[in-house]
């Protein structure tokens, strides 16, 4: 479960008529936890940094395009968006810090 959206199509993100809208933002933590622990040096340890990369910069702009959203950020409880704002940044970090 390392490549998280490593292939997923933004099209298959939650349809806001859908009864499971926190299904979304499950998936959201997926990247949000994929990130961090790429960040942490516990996810991907045998990828090239630039595979690490890649991977950070898909799963940034699947979060990115979902807090964009308004049912989705509805959605979300306590310090969930926070989280996801401070995942991002770090995201973020970790490409300007390691680009080759």
């Amino acid at each position: 479960m390392d490549e998280i959206l490593e292939n997923t199509p933004e099209d298959q993100t939650h349809d806001p008529g859908s009864t499971n809208p926190r299904a979304s933002v499950t998936a959201a933590f997926d990247s949000v936890g994929l990130i961090n622990g790429i960040i942490a040096g516990t996810q991907l340890t045998e990828e090239s940094v630039e595979n690490k990369i890649e991977t950070i910069e898909r799963n940034i702009g699947h979060l990115d395009i979902m807090c964009c959203k308004e049912w989705f950020c509805e959605c979300c409880e306590n310090n969930e968006l926070p989280d996801i704002e401070a995942t991002i940044a770090a995201g973020k970090k970790y490409i300007t810090d390691n680009q080759i």
